[in-house]
């Protein structure tokens, strides 16, 4: 039932959203000017085209989109080697850790299953960083790099104090008395 209101959601949300995918392909030079120039990525994938870009999205997924679109249909060039393995890749992933987050419920776990959430945000930000200094061209300076770390450190700073309280054992207080033999004869 969730997937199914998170399907409808995503159903309506993605035409008011799709045009925000221009954002990430704005330059960002020192000669451009720090201002976002909204008439320059608002344009660059218009929601009356979705249909098309849905299409097109499909034929990357099964590798069937021609080179020429790949390379000059979007204003980022289109990778769609791969497109079929991540997505399996990706589902498999989100089965296989659906399917231990409920082992761990289940097993009673869930006591230290913050520590699991507080690895995977230091993984992420370590990842994260690893991406910039070696992968991206791009030098942010001290200040962002110093952000993210302080809010990484925050968010586990904060798990780990919440889930150091103990909270009290949830109990059902509500006492149903025994039903009788409703066919007694008597």
């Amino acid at each position: 039932l969730l997937s199914l209101f998170s399907f409808i959601f995503t159903f309506i949300i993605s035409p008011l959203v799709f045009s925000l995918q221009g954002l990430a392909d704005t330059p960002s030079t020192p000669e451009d000017g720090s201002e976002l120039k909204v008439e320059s990525w608002i344009h660059q994938y218009p929601s009356k085209e979705i249909t098309t870009d849905f299409s097109d999205a499909l034929q990357c997924f099964t590798g069937t989109l021609s080179d020429e679109v790949q390379i000059r249909g979007y204003p980022e060039e289109a990778h769609c080697d791969f497109a079929f393995g991540f997505v399996l890749v990706y589902v498999f992933s989100l089965i296989t850790i659906n399917h231990a987050v409920d082992k761990i419920c289940n097993a009673g776990a869930i006591k230290i299953m913050h520590r699991g959430i507080s690895a995977g945000i230091i993984m992420s930000v370590v990842l994260m960083t690893y991406y910039q200094i070696f992968v991206d061209d791009e030098e942010y300076g001290l200040f962002p790099n110093f952000y993210h770390v302080s809010c990484a450190a925050i968010l586990v700073m904060g798990s780990e104090i919440y889930h150091r309280v103990s909270l009290e054992k949830p109990s059902f207080e509500t006492e149903y008395p025994p039903v009788g033999d409703l066919y007694d004869d008597e």
